[in-house]
């Protein structure tokens, strides 16, 4: 049995790896990106099929899961989560500005500014989504605690929507 192995064009962070590519899949052409919104949920496709959200490139129906790569049914995929983020404190760049331009003015008082500092995320969450078929992984970035939660948020919501006597499980890393 051979694996072959896909990346998506617009990002080489994603990529799904198949043991046998079935014939015909319908592949959606331009993914969604960016946060679900309350507006986009509820949307009943011609299919049938109602928009429940979407996570980087993928689109969730409440029956199929839509990856660039090929078309899964829901009730047969999970989900796994995994935090690859850094946080460290940093000087924020108007502190910096304002530091230095005050120094005349504040008789150096204004360098109490460099002191200031933000708290900035860097790195990325993982999120896989397994089939028996095989799985697909995408890397989505984040600055900020907010879209880290905000992804976490998402797959829990698309999980609730799993029926609970299906085969697939789901797991989550911190």
């Amino acid at each position: 049995m051979t694996t072959a192995r896909f990346r998506t064009a617009s990002d080489p962070l994603n990529e799904f790896s198949l043991d046998a590519a079935p014939h015909g899949v319908p592949v959606l052409p331009v993914p969604v990106t960016g946060p679900p919104s309350q507006r986009s949920r509820g949307t009943v496709r011609r299919s049938g099929e109602v928009f429940l959200t979407s996570i980087g490139p993928v689109r969730v129906t409440d029956r199929r899961v839509y990856t660039p790569a090929v078309t899964l049914p829901l009730r047969e995929v999970s989900w796994r989560v995994d935090n690859r983020v850094g946080a460290f404190q940093e000087t924020p760049e108007w502190a910096t500005v304002a530091g230095l331009v005050g120094i005349p003015f504040t008789l150096g008082l204004s360098l109490l500014l460099l002191t200031v500092k933000e708290t900035v995320f860097s790195g990325h969450v993982k999120v896989t989504i397994r089939h028996t078929t095989g799985k697909y992984t995408m890397r989505l970035p984040v600055t900020s605690a907010g879209q880290i939660a905000h992804i976490h948020n998402a797959v829990a919501y698309v999980r609730r929507w799993i029926p609970r006597g299906s085969r697939a499980g789901h797991t989550m890393a911190a």
